[in-house]
């Protein structure tokens, strides 16, 4: 095997492992908190990219708590900063150009490929839908308020289906905690319930 052959695997594996890590940090967007599978995935991932630059040692993930699980913040935090440094260092697409696509196109697929060694690959494909999580957010207020409470939150309402950015997500739900503490967790509850297929 030639050095020209040997780059050419070292930057492909490379690449498969940030796409991998981008499918991750987008499938998990909507979560609380994020369970011990999927972080060990993440640390075997930044194991991998250690091997040839130690620096990602500091991106790996660890758990104190009982039930093994992360919160979503510290995990996305220290995910994007691994995806950020593997994008400069190959010049791969920035994250920050995929959220944004990702959120102006409605949707988006990542086909991402990993292989432990050559005679082993897992694929995996992740489709994420706006409209069909702004549907779900929307339905579940309907479901779960008295049509007065619906008729002072309307206007939120119309916003958040219209363009539904971080901006209208915060107004929705400081509308639906202001007609009540208890109607707000019930909601958001249901909201992430339903969304993780529980």
């Amino acid at each position: 095997m030639n050095n020209q052959t040997m780059f050419n695997q070292q930057v492909g594996e490379e690449e498969i492992i940030y796409k991998e890590l981008v499918a991750i940090y987008l499938e998990t967007a909507e979560t609380s908190y994020v369970e011990k599978s999927v972080w060990e995935r993440v640390n075997l991932l930044l194991e991998r990219l250690s091997i040839k630059n130690p620096k990602y040692r500091e991106y790996f993930l660890t758990c104190n708590n009982v039930a093994k699980s992360i919160n979503v913040m510290t995990f996305k935090q220290k995910l994007r900063s691994a995806i950020e440094v593997l994008a400069i260092e190959h010049d791969f697409e920035e994250l920050i150009y995929i959220i944004k696509r990702n959120r102006e196109g409605g949707g988006m697929s990542i086909n991402a490929n990993a292989s432990a060694n050559p005679t082993q690959s897992v694929s995996q494909d992740v489709k994420i839908d706006i409209d069909q999580k702004v549907s779900l957010v929307v339905k579940e207020i309907e479901q779960n308020l008295k049509d007065e409470q619906i008729e002072v939150i309307k206007p939120l309402i119309e916003e958040y289906k219209k363009k539904p950015t971080r901006s209208a997500t915060e107004k929705l739900l400081g509308g639906i905690f202001d007609l009540g503490k208890d109607i707000g967790v019930g909601i958001i509850s249901n909201i992430i319930s339903k969304q993780m297929g529980i």
